[in-house]
C-alpha cells in the first residue's frame, strides 16, 4: 500500500497467549520459556494466578 509517497508494510497480526495457572511454577517456568522460543515476533503472554477464583 502507498499513503503519501511512502510504502507501508503489513504488520504480523498479534498473537495473545493467555495462560492461567496456580500453584504450579514449574510447569509456568517450561510454558513462558516455550512462548520465547518460538520464530513468530508479535506476541503477548498474558499471566493470570487464578488462585483467588478457587477461593
Amino acid at each position: 500500500m502507498r499513503d503519501k509517497g511512502k510504502t507501508m508494510t503489513t504488520q504480523r497480526p498479534l498473537v495473545s497467549i493467555y495462560m492461567p495457572t496456580w500453584n504450579r511454577q514449574q510447569l509456568a517456568i517450561r510454558a513462558i520459556k516455550s512462548v520465547l522460543r518460538q520464530d513468530y515476533d508479535n506476541w503477548e503472554l498474558i499471566i493470570v494466578d487464578d488462585w483467588l477464583f478457587l477461593v
